[in-house]
């Protein structure tokens, strides 16, 4: 029980608000290592349910700052809602786990090395995949940090980085438990011979082979940007209080920042794009016909401004979490297609998550994600649809040359959640290949390049101008073209263990 519970927290050290990503390789050994040992089904399931509670305890504390600082509701409502929709649904997810796991152990060099990386990666993806969980938590994204290993990421996302990490955690518990069928003594010996130094030329190759492969792309990559014509980019955080934001009258005077922090058109030598957060424009009454063309007049009609807002459906009086799009003589609009549960969707909306004047309640978007503009074609997602990997592939897969992402993390506080949804957006710019502009109304906003790193970048809670450039891509990456593969393989090779394990029985 103490190794299951030191992986839950080693998992969040990974995750820490300073990067430590060289502990991920280490933080699922322990817990492998328990449930490997565990004499009965209801010793494992309990093992895993103790790693559960600490995972979503460390990864999600950052819940209870939203619930009870920003939506103000009491304590114990906090912990209830915290219990029942995070820890309840994780706790399922990782005992199913941990059943397959003791089901399908042969105590093999395949079943450590393909087997276990594929249970944990379809945890994964099914996260993703159920309407009311979040796609958090990946152990993939701590390697971001450790940018030539997370190249890789191009090939089959952040989960075939995932399946690498968990393979070698796996792999050291095969060097423990993966023993000749002799009659040693020592019971616990670490293997020997071929398959023992097998086993170690691969926990090698796990991480040369990436870095080697993340080194030439992390050269490819400025090499094909500097081919490219820049384009200047501005990203205004105006770091705003969601009183502020929603609480008062104040909708001009905010606006008046955000133009300010924009600068002068001609500061950009030439014409670029201007990012604004999301729900800047979050006045739906007065984002009329003449006030984008004033709006496109003070920033420069030949500079693009890209704004979070809200718009509200005329027939049902919905409203959309949206981004307009606006330059000279043209507004496009793109509404968020991902609602965040519990807030923005799901049973518990309405009282329970009630702020000021914010809508309690949103409607599903259905416009296109990659919309064409004079500066190029533009993939657009807003605040948490940056979190799947699928959806942003899909805008530059339908011809998206760079990407924007409009956020709010203020609601997170100066928790380690705002570094972790940054390390979300640039995974998706290494996934995809492209450029990313990435404006949160409090932090971190960033100019992000298509090997993950970052060209300019603000702190959290300070109202800022982030200036930099990027350059429309148009090359085509393999996750990218083929997609999900890995979530097939990830269940072919389950499914097949599955079979062999029934007819053994």
């Amino acid at each position: 029980m103490v190794l299951a519970s030191l992986s839950g927290i080693l998992f969040t050290v990974a995750f820490s608000v300073k990067p430590l990503w060289w502990v991920s390789f280490a933080a699922l050994f322990p817990l492998l290592l328990s449930l490997d040992r565990a004499r009965t089904w209801r010793a494992a399931a309990v093992r895993m349910s103790l790693f559960s509670i600490v995972f979503s305890f460390g990864m999600g504390y950052w819940v209870f700052h939203a619930l009870v600082g920003h939506y103000q509701l009491p304590a114990g409502t906090a912990v209830s809602f915290f219990i029942l929709a995070l820890v309840l649904p994780v706790w399922l997810m990782h005992l199913t786990i941990a059943l397959f796991y003791r089901f399908l152990n042969n105590r093999t060099p395949v079943f450590y090395a393909l087997v276990v990386p594929c249970l944990w990666v379809l945890g994964d993806y099914v996260k993703g995949m159920i309407p009311l969980l979040v796609p958090w938590g990946d152990i993939g994204y701590a390697l971001v940090d450790w940018g030539a290993y997370f190249q890789m990421a191009d090939l089959g996302g952040v989960y075939l980085v995932s399946f690498l990490v968990v393979m070698f955690n796996s792999l050291l518990v095969c060097l423990m438990e993966c023993r000749p069928q002799t009659n040693d003594l020592f019971r616990r010996r670490p293997m020997k011979g071929r398959a023992g130094t097998a086993v170690l030329i691969l926990l090698v190759l796990i991480l040369l082979v990436p870095l080697c492969y993340g080194s030439v792309r992390r050269y490819r990559m400025p090499v094909l940007s500097l081919a490219g014509e820049k384009t200047p980019a501005v990203i205004a955080q105006g770091n705003f209080s969601h009183k502020d934001r929603w609480g008062g009258l104040g909708f001009y005077q905010r606006l008046k920042t955000y133009i300010e922090l924009s600068g002068d058109p001609s500061d950009m030598g030439k014409a670029g794009v201007i990012v604004w957060p999301e729900t800047v424009l979050n006045h739906p009454e007065a984002l009329t016909g003449p006030f984008f063309a004033d709006l496109a007049r003070i920033l420069g009609k030949e500079n693009l401004l890209i704004a979070g807002g809200l718009k509200r459906d005329s027939q049902s009086q919905g409203v959309y979490n949206s981004v307009y799009v606006i330059e000279d003589g043209q507004l496009k609009r793109y509404d968020k297609h991902i609602l965040l549960p519990y807030s923005e969707r799901g049973p518990a909306v309405g009282p329970l998550f009630r702020f000021y004047n914010a809508p309690d309640r949103f409607i599903p978007g259905t416009t296109p994600a990659c919309l064409s503009t004079s500066h190029g074609r533009v993939g657009l997602s807003v605040c948490f649809e940056i979190l799947y990997p699928g959806y942003v592939r899909l805008s530059v897969k339908q011809g998206a040359e760079f990407l924007v992402n409009v956020s709010n993390d203020a609601w997170f506080g100066d928790s380690a959640m705002p570094r972790a949804h940054l390390r979300a957006a640039r995974a998706r710019a290494v996934e995809t290949g492209r450029w990313l502009l990435r404006a949160s109304n409090s932090g971190i906003s960033a100019v992000i390049a298509p090997n993950g790193s970052l060209t300019a970048g603000s702190d959290l809670f300070r109202t800022q101008r982030i200036s930099g450039s990027f350059t429309r891509l148009t090359t085509t990456t393999v996750y990218t073209r083929w997609g999900e593969w890995l979530f097939f393989f990830c269940l072919a090779v389950p499914a097949i263990s599955l079979l062999r394990a029934g007819v053994r029985r």
